[in-house]
């Protein structure tokens, strides 16, 4: 992972909300698992000008040649929900472009704090059920973020050639010091299952 910082203010989510521009992205073969790639934080973060849209546009290819096409070669489907947030909105549909037809959702949000703008770009896919309904898996990474490793190079359980749709994986290693201190955090990149996993029925007789 390569992670450009930016400029990150304090604050709490905005309750205005531009409305959604929904799409029919490339449909899914029968029996494909598919997946859901949300990306989130703030667009264009090196500016609105030529040097801007071009690393926008390498970080946008990475995702496309180390993990969407990845996932298409192995069978399984890839979709994309862009939670665009502050960036360039002259730009938005440069953007869109950029994914091309994998984005199911564009949506501008607003938000100041990491954990807000987490949970309000996994709600532009949560609160619509009928796209929801649709994912066995669900991966939430960021715009500013350029991969740099294939996914078949990957040591997690997404890189499985048939790849559990109940498994989380983090794509970041802890900090020891954070590790020994119980404070391992990341927000750089995780694969989660849409919703939570039933827990198995207890076998009301032991010894059967």
């Amino acid at each position: 992972l390569r992670f450009w910082p930016g400029h990150i203010s304090a604050g709490n989510l905005s309750r205005t909300v531009a409305p959604g521009a929904c799409v029919a992205p490339r449909p899914c073969a029968a029996g494909a698992l598919a997946v859901a790639i949300v990306l989130r934080g703030e667009t264009f973060r090196w500016g609105c000008d030529a040097f801007g849209v071009a690393k926008q546009r390498q970080a946008a290819a990475a995702y496309d040649a180390m993990l969407a096409s990845p996932l298409e070669r192995r069978g399984h489907c890839v979709h994309l929900v862009l939670a665009i947030d502050r960036g360039c909105p002259s730009l938005d549909a440069a953007l869109v472009a950029m994914h091309g037809d994998r984005v199911a959702l564009a949506q501008r949000i607003r938000t100041e704090k990491q954990p807000a703008n987490a949970r309000a770009a996994l709600d532009l896919l949560l609160s619509r059920a009928e796209m929801a309904s649709r994912y066995d898996m669900v991966i939430l990474a960021r715009h500013d973020v350029q991969l740099l490793s294939p996914l078949d190079r990957w040591a997690c359980a997404l890189a499985q050639p048939r790849f559990s749709p109940s498994v989380l994986s983090v794509g970041s290693r802890c900090d020891p010091r954070a590790w020994r201190s119980f404070n391992c955090s990341s927000d750089l990149f995780y694969a989660v299952p849409p919703e939570p996993q039933p827990e198995p029925e207890p076998n009301p007789n032991p010894n059967p």
